[in-house]
């Protein structure tokens, strides 16, 4: 797939600004895609707190927006490359272990072709004040959306 340019991201964060159209969007977003509904309450995202999973639903439908305009259609997400793209995400986390997950990140960024997506995932996850993402619950949604970016990138 040709790589998501920043502009396309920031167009659909800017559209997606207030709740309900938000709401809206994610909705749409299941409806569409009926695999990710499936694949957010797994069980492996049973320790997200309830803030951590309304990022994790609204990062991924910022991936999946974004994917579709740079198509120009709504992008094939096939489960089976999501289930291995998070298994291979997980074993480069489990490779680096000693590590701060801070440290980590820049691997999965080495060569990398959607890195304006990542980007964007790796700034919405930063630790702040008004964030209410944990140091453990980031490792997840990091993870999580990078394993969707690289499904949708295999499959298209």
């Amino acid at each position: 797939m040709k790589a998501v340019p920043e502009e396309v991201i920031d167009n659909v964060i800017e559209k997606s600004m207030d709740e309900e159209t938000a709401n809206s969007s994610l909705q749409k977003l299941f409806e569409q895609h009926p695999q990710l509904a499936v694949y957010v309450t797994q069980e492996n995202f049973d320790l997200l707190t309830e803030g951590e999973r309304e990022v994790l639903q609204y990062s991924l439908m910022v991936i999946v927006q974004s994917a579709a305009i740079t198509l120009g259609k709504q992008p094939i997400l096939d489960v089976t490359d999501l289930e291995k793209a998070e298994e291979d995400n997980w074993a480069i986390r489990s490779a680096a272990e000693s590590k701060k997950f801070e440290q980590v990140i820049d691997t999965y960024f080495e060569s990398y072709h959607q890195e304006d997506l990542l980007a964007y995932v790796e700034d919405a996850l930063i630790p702040d004040q008004d964030s209410p993402v944990t140091p453990i619950g980031r490792e997840v949604l990091f993870i999580a959306c990078k394993s969707l970016i690289d499904a949708i990138d295999k499959s298209n």
